[in-house]
């Protein structure tokens, strides 16, 4: 079961840096920023953090 939760984690954290990183791809290529792109990609990440912390709870 462990060996199960840690490969979960590290998939997990996996999707989190592809999802970062296309986010910051997406809003890097937008021509006019009306906002700083940094605190997006941070509320982005902040709202994916929660609902990931919220599936541990859930299958924990």
């Amino acid at each position: 079961l462990d060996v199960l939760c840690l490969g979960f984690l590290d998939l997990g954290l996996l999707c989190f840096l592809l999802f970062y990183f296309l986010t910051y791809m997406c809003l890097s290529k937008l021509p006019r920023r009306p906002y700083n792109s940094t605190t997006v990609i941070l509320l982005v990440l902040l709202k994916v953090k929660g609902l990931a912390l919220l599936l541990v709870v859930l299958f924990w």
